[in-house]
């Protein structure tokens, strides 16, 4: 793996997005392309191959890629990262079975969609701060529902990129 980072190759990002959840440095690295890695990132974080920890970490980097390029993006990639805030604030995904999975996921797909203020995905979040999810089902933690339904309000009212990262 650090090999192939220390190519600075672009033919390299679909390798690194196959391995993006074994940690920051790859992330990092990934960012160094620019918003070239968008489509692959996308294509990963709704890829029926990639396990939960996979989706975690893609969402964290399309948070991070919003955080460093925002409106400079191209439409067609905020569109695409706009997706994948959708799909994980929706119904957990099959590959996402166990609780504690499905509470990771959704906290990192309500960051991204606080980040990305999107009318539709504000709703989602209001939506979630007011009813929960169906992630929360059956979790061990029955105080995680309240904290993730008052992140959820909290990401409604702003972007939670910054907040997290004080």
């Amino acid at each position: 793996m650090h090999y192939v980072i220390s190519l600075r190759d672009p033919a390299s990002i679909p390798a690194l997005v196959q391995v993006i959840c074994s940690g920051g440095s790859v992330q990092q690295a990934l960012l160094e392309f620019g918003p070239a890695i968008i489509p692959a990132v996308v294509e990963w974080a709704q890829s029926p191959d990639a396990a939960w920890d996979d989706i975690i970490a893609s969402l964290r980097a399309l948070a991070a890629a919003e955080a460093r390029w925002g409106k400079t993006m191209p439409a067609e990639a905020r569109a695409n990262i706009k997706e994948v805030a959708r799909l994980h604030l929706g119904p957990p995904q099959e590959r996402v079975v166990n609780p504690l999975e499905r509470e990771f996921v959704l906290e990192k797909a309500i960051t991204l969609a606080s980040m990305l203020r999107d009318p539709d995905l504000l709703a989602s979040l209001e939506n979630i701060a007011e009813n929960g999810h169906e992630a929360l089902d059956g979790t061990k933690r029955p105080e995680l529902e309240a904290e993730l339904r008052e992140y959820a309000r909290q990401g409604s009212a702003r972007s939670l990129w910054a907040t997290r990262r004080q």
